[in-house]
């Protein structure tokens, strides 16, 4: 056996995660939880919504990512029905969260998640 006190430097590499990121609904918030482990270089969040599964009609918004999970409101069906649009959300919609690295690049999206949004 040889034992040294010494550590080495290596380079760092970049994380990829097992799994897509984790999203879940607090519905006494009405908020999403959100959050991505095992995978560096995200710089941004995307939000989602819509009637379709996986949503890609409704961008609900976008931030940075400053930790590391985050949470968003969810709004109210009227507020989502008017960002909405001619798209008809009925009571319910999926939410899906997706990852954007430095470069721009959406990463691997989250499951999309299923919400009765009509309280």
């Amino acid at each position: 056996r040889s034992w040294t006190y010494r550590s080495y430097k290596l380079p760092w590499g970049h994380g990829v995660a097992p799994a897509p990121p984790a999203l879940v609904l607090n519905g006494r918030e009405r908020a999403i939880h959100y959050s991505q482990s095992g995978q560096s270089g995200i710089a941004r969040w995307r939000i989602l919504a819509g009637p379709s599964n996986p949503p890609t009609e409704l961008r609900l918004g976008e931030h940075a990512k400053t930790q590391f999970e985050h949470m968003a409101q969810v709004p109210h069906i009227k507020v989502l029905q008017k960002m909405a649009g001619d798209v008809d959300l009925g009571k319910c919609c999926y939410l899906q969260v997706v990852p954007i690295d430095t470069q721009g690049n959406e990463l691997t999206p989250s499951k999309p998640l299923f919400v009765d949004i009509s309280n």
